[in-house]
């Protein structure tokens, strides 16, 4: 599959797009339950982080394409 400049643009904004998000998160997640909550973290919490990831990724895809 051939990629020009543009479309290695786009790949590489929503990677960072979606890490960036995805790290918010993660962080957030761990303040919240690290100091406010003082319980263990909800596996079905850390299992919303992938999809969360995908849908930015995607999102960000799908917005840059069509600007």
């Amino acid at each position: 599959m051939r990629r020009d400049a543009r479309t290695q643009a786009i790949a590489d904004k929503t990677a960072r797009n979606s890490f960036i998000v995805l790290m918010i998160a993660v962080a957030s997640i761990a303040i919240y339950f690290g100091s406010i909550a003082r319980t263990d973290v909800p596996i079905a919490l850390v299992r919303l982080l992938a999809p969360l990831g995908m849908v930015v990724h995607f999102a960000a895809d799908i917005w840059l394409r069509r600007i």
